[in-house]
């Protein structure tokens, strides 16, 4: 094309929030750009990730390409925050009518929690469209929230473009209890069909994912690709090669994720306790947990009760800015990769974990696919079972690993890495869109 493709990407989660999908989101808008797209991010107001999620990362949004034009989308964080000094005067003093205007009604429209996102993000969209008088190529959306697929429905049918849909997390598949996520006769369904049926592309982070969503929608499984997770060179790229750990200093282990409510802390806890007492190279180590606790505000003293602080070592590290990943690793020897032990969810943290050069546990039932991103990866100590016995074992491998650093394993931890940067996994798919727009 003689002129720079356009794409409207439609991103709720995006800088400066917080999570693996802002951090997704980031690459892809600044990856289009760099491949020399007119990009346009449709995303929603700092208020709400702030209000909503209790935390902002400010300076994340000041990575994102000068020349990506963010469009922020009022949106009420109320359904996540629903504290009285948060509230407006109607939701304070007509709930019932709040709760029918913002919620039953608004169901009925989409069937998600974001229903008013739909319609908000589409008017938004158009104006957005209409005020700069030029008509986007392409139309993609991210999810979660589900309702962005409607918006990039509603935006390619009215503005006669194609729209790509962006699966980073599943629909109407529970990934965790791996089954349906929705009963049978539930408009999810029908919405589901109705985004891909129009869809040019649908992308997944696995292949697991992505099969599952080809056997539902076989009629689709052509338009179906793969865009795996990665890790950002800009981050993480000036990582130094670590050094073998003394005999005489205490081990550091270290999660560095959001700490959520289904992580496998109990069965970690019991063998995290018999390896410190038995292992030599794991004495008096001590054990971090970094993050966010929960995604959003209201969750965290619920998972806060759960935490083992009464294991020995045990620190809550609180978290850490995306920015500041490099300087958090370069701190720990080892990296737990405390995941739950499910068939389609691949670790948005594992390939930040595969770019710190460091031993790594995968504290999770092996059915889980993250071990596929490590593949060869010479410091991975998985577990046979989710049982204390392997927690115990893989641990003690881990410690001595640490302890007995090589050069050639370096090399080959680093070489692991370089399969699995942004640039490598959202390439592909960003070489197939303007493929796409250029065939029109």
């Amino acid at each position: 094309m003689a002129r720079r493709p356009r794409i409207l990407l439609v991103a709720f989660h995006f800088p400066p929030g917080r999570g693996s999908a802002v951090f997704r989101n980031r690459a892809w808008a600044n990856l289009l750009s760099a491949a020399g797209w007119d990009v346009t991010v449709l995303t929603t107001t700092r208020e709400w990730y702030l209000q909503a999620t209790g935390g902002v990362d400010d300076e994340l949004a000041h990575t994102v390409s000068p020349d990506v034009d963010v469009v922020r989308v009022p949106f009420s964080p109320q359904r996540y925050r629903p504290e009285l000094g948060t509230m407006s005067w109607l939701q304070a003093n007509f709930t019932a009518t709040y709760t029918r205007l913002t919620s039953e009604w608004p169901d009925r429209l989409f069937p998600e929690r974001h229903a008013l996102w739909y319609p908000a993000a589409t008017a938004a969209g158009l104006r957005h469209v209409v005020r700069r008088g030029r008509r986007p190529d392409l139309v993609m959306a991210t999810g979660n929230p589900f309702a962005s697929y409607a918006v990039a429905r509603a935006l390619a049918r009215t503005l006669r473009t194609p729209y790509v849909l962006d699966f980073h997390d599943a629909w109407t598949l529970d990934q965790y209890g791996e089954k349906d996520a929705f009963p049978p006769g539930h408009p999810a369904w029908a919405w589901e069909e109705r985004v891909i049926r129009g869809a040019a592309r649908v992308l997944t982070v696995n292949r697991p994912f992505r099969d599952w969503y080809a056997e539902r929608y076989p009629w689709a499984a052509d338009r179906m690709r793969i865009a795996e997770n990665g890790w950002a060179t800009d981050v993480m790229g000036s990582m130094p090669a670590p050094v073998p750990v003394p005999d005489g200093r205490p081990l550091r282990f270290g999660y560095l994720g959001t700490i959520r409510h289904d992580l496998p802390l109990e069965v970690f806890a019991a063998g995290w306790r018999r390896a410190r007492e038995r292992h030599p190279a794991m004495r008096d180590a001590t054990f971090a947990l970094h993050g966010h606790i929960g995604y959003f505000a209201k969750d965290a003293d619920r998972i806060s009760a759960t935490l083992p602080f009464d294991l020995p070592g045990f620190e809550l590290a609180g978290p850490v800015g995306h920015l500041e990943l490099a300087p958090a690793f370069e701190k720990l020897d080892v990296l737990l990769a405390l995941l739950p032990s499910t068939h389609y969810l691949t670790s948005a943290k594992i390939y930040d974990y595969a770019a710190a050069l460091r031993p790594i546990v995968g504290v999770h039932h092996p059915r889980n696919p993250t071990h596929e991103v490590v593949a060869g990866h010479p410091w991975w100590f998985p577990l046979a079972d989710l049982t204390a016995g392997e927690v115990e074992r893989a641990l003690g491998e881990a410690a001595t690993a640490a302890r007995t650093i090589r050069s050639e394993d370096v090399a080959a931890a680093r070489a692991v890495a370089a399969r699995h940067t942004w640039e490598a996994h959202l390439g592909p798919a960003i070489d197939d869109f303007t493929r796409l727009v250029a065939d029109g």
